[in-house]
């Protein structure tokens, strides 16, 4: 069993969504889908170099509680950063608790 951190912090969950641009075309902006609290821990950091620039793709796993329809397509807001979801995994599969695995781009400044 994972030993897991008992400080949980707030958090938002986004989705990507299409509006009308008031111009015959969309938008695509990103809205709020839940506000919960979770617990947060860093997993891997690397670097790699992509079109000349270096990225630092952060992984961060985010526990909190149940709830249903979240996907890899919704990404999560946490202090002024984003973390694009890529596994949702319903942990014990008891509608209890998810882990979210998320990754966060940064890029470097030199």
């Amino acid at each position: 069993m994972a030993k897991h951190c008992s400080r949980f912090f707030p958090i938002s969950i986004e989705r990507k969504t299409s509006a009308d641009d008031g111009y015959g075309g969309r938008t695509n902006t990103w809205t709020e889908l839940a506000r919960t609290r979770a617990t947060i821990e860093p997993l891997s950091g690397s670097e790699q170099l992509v079109a000349m620039r270096l990225r630092n793709p952060i992984t961060h796993r985010f526990r909190f509680r149940y709830r249903s329809g979240i996907t890899g397509a919704d990404r999560i807001a946490f202090r002024g950063r984003t973390f694009n979801i890529r596994s949702v995994i319903d942990e014990r599969e008891m509608n209890r608790w998810l882990v979210v695995v998320a990754a966060e781009d940064v890029q470097a400044t030199s």
